[in-house]
């Protein structure tokens, strides 16, 4: 038996380092890219949960299918909206809530 040539392992070597330096290539030019925050003229949603990066709720802007977080509030009666604020321990200690009723008119 023959030994293998070397030549195989070479162009192997050779892939390897130019992947690791096109990575770091990559890495450094992304690290680079500053992130600017999204903008938009109008957002449509039924619930906005403002939260803090560990996840802890802070404020939640709400419809009134979405009162209460993942949840519908069924017992609601008539159209509620509002806005409620959470301590640290994520409970409610405040807010503001509109309950309105439609009558008709006439």
């Amino acid at each position: 038996m023959t030994a293998p040539s070397g030549k195989p392992i070479r162009v192997l070597q050779i892939a390897v380092l130019a992947l690791v330096v096109l990575n770091g290539f990559l890495f450094f030019t992304l690290r680079q890219i500053k992130r600017r925050p999204a903008r938009f003229e109008e957002i449509d949603a039924e619930r906005i949960n403002i939260v803090e990066k560990d996840g802890t709720l802070k404020l939640a802007l709400f419809n009134s299918a979405r009162l209460t977080r993942g949840t519908d509030q069924r017992e609601a009666q008539g159209r509620i909206a509002g806005m409620l604020f959470y301590n640290e321990d994520g409970y409610e200690c405040g807010g503001l809530v509109y309950m309105g009723k439609k009558t008709p008119t006439g």
